[in-house]
């Protein structure tokens, strides 16, 4: 049983920011407005994707990944179902009405959890990274401190 997320997993997540990304991007008022928050959650999605695919994870790791990653999912669907729900943005004869009642605690709400999923996020691809430099420091260190072969190694 895997309880961390694969390569495909962000992939998938990644494709749902993008679509969510265009509809926003698209839409008239706050919709166009969040839009950028959507746009940096998925450049991070992206990092990650690549952070998770170059490297293989301890089960800690991949369980912590899970955690930050169910959290952009959460988001992401809910912003999505919230643009459906106002679809009717594009019809004139809605479309003011549609604006009226899409409500600033909507919006800021909304802007906060993809602020603080791409803010965890990013600092998960940062621990990560920054843990694989130590990783190859120390290797280099030990591969520099290994002992010298019988052959190499000076008698005195």
């Amino acid at each position: 049983m895997s309880f961390g997320y694969s390569v495909g997993d962000f992939i998938a997540i990644g494709t749902l920011s993008w679509k969510v990304y265009k509809s926003c991007k698209g839409a008239p008022g706050s919709f166009k407005d969040i839009s950028s928050e959507v746009l940096s959650l998925h450049a991070v999605l992206k990092e990650a994707e690549e952070t998770v695919f170059a490297h293989p994870l301890s089960t800690t790791k991949q369980k912590r990944l899970k955690a930050v990653g169910d959290g952009c999912h959460h988001v992401l669907t809910d912003l999505d179902a919230l643009l459906k729900k106002y679809q009717s943005l594009g019809m004139q004869s809605k479309r003011t009405w549609d604006r009226m009642r899409w409500g600033a605690e909507d919006v800021a709400e909304l802007r906060a959890r993809l602020t603080s999923n791409s803010t965890l996020l990013t600092a998960w691809v940062r621990c990560v990274r920054e843990f694989l430099v130590d990783l190859r420091s120390i290797a280099n260190l030990l591969a520099r401190l290994r002992p010298m072969s019988p052959t190499n190694s000076m008698t005195i």
